[in-house]
């Protein structure tokens, strides 16, 4: 296009110094006879300038026009004819590709995706449209575009799809999605490649049609010739979600022992989102998942949802209530007595604006009780729309103010979560581990003992839901996913019951799902299997037999897979303001350091986390320090909602600060407002203290003593001078004697390894 530009802008350049030559012949050859001068200017480019020869004087300008025209003219033809040469060669060298990667459709959400590959994705698009605008962008960025119908005799072969890796469907249409899998299926069987297996990833948009394909044995007739999944941005998003904002932190910061989701609009993401919830948050105090549905035809969609699924009621609960229009006197209603129990809003409905509107609404409504301050998570469709009033996670400055986006096309449609390479990496791993521990077993008996290109699709599923929920189970025992460690960690014994007992949850809430039952004998068609009881009611052997596997993994993951796993010790602040101390003072920050740098030598190949309320003082002083020396992970317990918070802060450069460090956490959430709404927790001007401000810090500093395995604080130790106090927090950590009101039992973690409590002089000289 530039290239165009540039020789549009140059013929039009000579074209005036034309003009300008033939006004410097006559001045009235552009005033009687404007047309025939500029006609023969133009003659110049084609080598006609006859009408030059016999002039007494060539001004310099026309000789310069007269040529350099036949040189842009020839320049011109080459350009183009080089583009449509070099476009068909590189189209036509498309036959002999291996290892690439095939889309069919240049639509909205294949932009979003190819707008997330880089030079790792050998692209080729097939694109039935010439006229398509984005087919000049997409070759601009380097990829492959095929003009043509991907269903027309001979496109298989031209796009080499028997050496691809990977064929995405996205048409736009649900039927031809399918029908492309079938045809390229069946391709792969007449013309097989040297690729050992080829990836079909289908978008559906009817969540419906893919449950049924995905137990249709006619759809996957042989599944070595190829594996095919589904996927939509309903079910991305749903997944996103549950990751991004994991549902068992935030019900764990409001100190409830079940997670709790309220979903406003049940549309189909909702309702992927319901069966993803559904399936994947089991959690180590065995606590069923409630979720409670806000729709203006409650009725209808409960039937629906409810005939769809029959099998959902048995592993979590779920209600649906009618809600015809949304404003602040929905929080009088039904709602109202299920406020205090949720742990997560999640506003599903149409628009981005009607999403918005709703979020700001239940807010502001939320912050006028105690103890209903749960996050609110927000359906939008781009993060360069409305999204940006709620960003969240970027790295950027950061007002926490309860909101949270997600579904955002630009984000879901991420190569990494339509190819999933990583994912289908750790359920190969989970397989073939399996198969180990179950050599000798009989495949006719029992399907799951196939190899992985054998497998069929639903017991494939079943590996994937458990590579999706490992995160899960290893949050559980205060453990993250790695890229690498230096040495895998061992489970204690109580880690791997606890490991084994979470994935045995896990999977048979997913075989009761999709519809099998307990029998003393396994019969795969009848879809009885001997295994689906509770954990504690599991015969011994296979009680020890999940924990083995379960022992297993750390280094069976990271040998086979390229995951490890690395523990947390997560790091508590709690200190002096400014007034009390000088976060600038050199001593101070050296003592900081040294006692960070100990933490690394105490816990090698650990990862840290701080955790911290990013109060000014002490607080910040210590996560900044401790996110430069351990490269450690943010995560920020707020003990006010922040309108009030900031009311605390000395300065606007102060207010900045705190939002910039917010921007950089992992996360960030809202301590339950449990001493009062916002009204009554607002500072007063001329009021010593506020009591209920105060039991708001010491429910802060208690969360943080009572997750965290380490304690910083700062502090001149003089005895305790009121509630949420420095003194009073470190003599919790180190003596016990936590209120009930400010207890935070271990529902979904393990409870830390206390260490002891690293006191530093504030103004040490």
């Amino acid at each position: 296009m530039r290239e165009r530009l540039s020789v549009v802008a140059i013929v039009m350049l000579l074209l005036l110094l034309g003009l300008w030559g033939q006004y410097q012949i006559a001045p009235e050859n552009l005033s009687d006879n404007f047309m025939r001068s500029l006609y023969q200017v133009m003659m110049l480019f084609v080598l006609e300038g006859d009408w030059t020869v016999n002039l007494e004087r060539v001004p310099f300008t026309l000789e310069l026009v007269r040529i350099l025209a036949p040189l842009v003219a020839l320049a011109s033809i080459i350009l183009v004819f080089a583009a449509t040469t070099r476009t068909s060669v590189i189209n036509y060298s498309v036959r002999f590709y291996e290892g690439h990667i095939v889309v069919a459709g240049l639509g909205e959400k294949c932009w979003q995706f190819l707008m997330t590959c880089d030079n790792r994705h050998n692209v080729v698009i097939v694109e039935r449209s010439a006229e398509n605008r984005r087919v000049p962008l997409v070759r601009k960025m380097g990829f492959k575009v095929i003009i043509g119908d991907i269903f027309e005799a001979g496109m298989f072969d031209r796009i080499s799809l028997e050496q691809a890796t990977t064929l995405i469907a996205f048409t736009g249409n649900d039927g031809s999605n399918v029908e492309l899998a079938i045809k390229a299926r069946n391709y792969i069987q007449e013309n097989p490649g040297t690729e050992p297996h080829l990836k079909i990833h289908i978008h559906l948009n009817e969540i419906g049609l893919a449950n049924q394909l995905e137990s249709y044995p006619k759809f996957f007739a042989d599944f070595s010739i190829a594996e095919i999944s589904f996927f939509s941005v309903y079910d991305l998003s749903a997944r996103l979600l549950l990751r991004d904002y994991p549902p068992e932190i935030f019900a764990d910061v409001a100190g409830h022992d079940r997670v709790h989701l309220a979903i406003y609009g049940f549309g189909r993401l909702a309702e992927k989102l319901v069966i993803e919830a559904a399936l994947l948050c089991h959690y180590a105090n065995d606590s069923r998942l409630l979720i409670t549905i806000f729709d203006d035809d409650a009725d209808s969609k409960a039937l629906r949802l409810g005939s769809e699924y029959p099998h959902l009621t048995e592993i979590c609960d779920y209600e649906f209530i009618q809600l015809g229009t949304f404003g602040p006197h929905v929080l009088d209603g039904e709602l109202a007595k299920r406020l205090p129990s949720v742990t997560q809003h999640i506003i599903c409905r149409d628009t981005d604006e009607e999403n918005l509107n709703n979020a700001l609404m239940l807010r502001s409504a939320l912050l006028e009780k105690r103890d209903c301050n749960a996050p609110i998570l927000v359906r939008m469709q781009q993060s360069s729309g409305l999204a940006q009033l709620l960003e969240s996670n970027t790295g950027d400055p950061e007002i926490p103010d309860g909101l949270y986006p997600f579904g955002m096309l630009d984000q879901v449609l991420h190569a990494d979560n339509i190819l999933t390479s990583h994912l289908d990496d750790l359920a190969h791993s989970i397989h073939e581990m399996y198969l180990e521990l179950q050599a000798g077993g009989d495949p006719r008996q029992h399907q799951a003992l196939q190899s992985w290109t054998e497998l069929p699709q639903w017991e494939r599923k079943q590996n994937l839901l458990q590579a999706d929920h490992w995160p899960v189970r290893l949050r559980a025992i205060r453990c993250t996913p790695h890229p690498r460690a230096l040495e895998v960690p061992e489970y204690t014994s109580e880690e791997a019951e606890l490991q084994a007992k979470m994935e045995h949850d896990r999977y048979v809430c997913q075989k009761i799902y999709d519809g099998w039952r307990y029998g003393e004998h396994r019969l795969e068609d009848a879809k009885i299997n001997p295994f689906l009881l509770p954990w504690n009611e599991l015969p011994e052997e296979q009680r020890d037999n999940e924990i083995t596997e379960a022992l297993r993994q750390p280094a069976y993951f990271n040998r086979h897979a390229g995951t490890a796993i690395a523990r947390i010790i997560v790091i508590g602040v709690s200190g002096h303001r400014p007034h009390k101390m000088d976060v600038d003072n050199q001593a101070l920050q050296r003592q900081v350091v040294a006692a960070l740098e100990g933490f690394r030598q105490e816990y090698p190949n650990h990862e840290f986390t701080v955790l911290s309320p990013l109060a000014e003082g002490t607080d910040r002083l210590v996560a900044k320090l401790a996110m430069e020396v351990l490269d450690a992970s943010l995560q920020v317990p707020l003990p006010l909602p922040y309108d009030l918070y900031v009311s605390d802060f000395n300065t606007a450069e102060s207010v900045e600060e705190f939002k910039e460090l917010v921007g950089q956490a992992d996360y960030y959430y809202e301590m339950p407002m449990r001493f009062g709404n916002i009204r009554e927790l607002a500072y007063r001007e001329g009021l010593d203290s506020n009591e209920a401000r105060n039991k708001q810090y010491a429910l802060a500093g208690a969360y943080v003593i009572q997750r965290c395995d380490r304690l910083i604080a700062i502090y001149d130790g003089l005895s305790e001078n009121g509630t949420g106090g420095t003194s009073q927090i470190v003599r919790w950590y180190n003596e016990g004697g936590i209120g009930p009101e400010y207890q935070y039992p271990p529902n979904y973690f393990m409870a830390p390894h206390k260490g002891k409590a690293i006191i530093i002089e504030p103004n040490p000289g």
